[in-house]
């Protein structure tokens, strides 16, 4: 496969996430940053908007080890915010931003080096 304009906006994105990480953890005094409950929710929102604009329709299909292993960065992310918002942590503020750079690390990656089923004649149901 190759990369794409869905991969450079992520980018942008995963940066936005990077800033918001490091507003929040130095202390700046921008609005909802500063405060964790706000942090972790804006984090959780933008890691949301980043899986929508750069998944693609054969990943959601097929199963593979990428297809597990992204879930469960998702689903991780997920429970981080929650706990984010429920204890107001800084910690689960920087534990969702890791995970959410992770999570766009690894899709990344699989979106410049991985096969897409399209390529191997293989329909998206998994079928040749």
């Amino acid at each position: 496969m190759r990369l794409t304009w869905k991969d450079g906006a992520t980018t942008l994105l995963a940066a936005v996430v990077v800033g918001i990480l490091a507003a929040h953890t130095a202390n700046w005094s921008v609005p909802f940053v500063e405060n964790a409950r706000w942090a972790a929710l804006l984090i959780g929102g933008i890691g949301l908007l980043m899986c929508i604009v750069g998944g693609s329709e054969a990943a959601i299909v097929a199963r593979s080890t990428y297809t597990v292993v992204a879930g469960t960065l998702g689903g991780v992310a997920l429970l981080l915010v929650i706990a984010g918002v429920v204890t107001g942590s800084s910690l689960a503020v920087t534990l969702v931003a890791v995970d959410t750079i992770v999570l766009w690390l690894v899709s990344t990656i699989r979106h410049a080096v991985g096969v897409h089923p399209r390529q191997t004649g293989m329909r998206l149901g998994g079928r040749a």
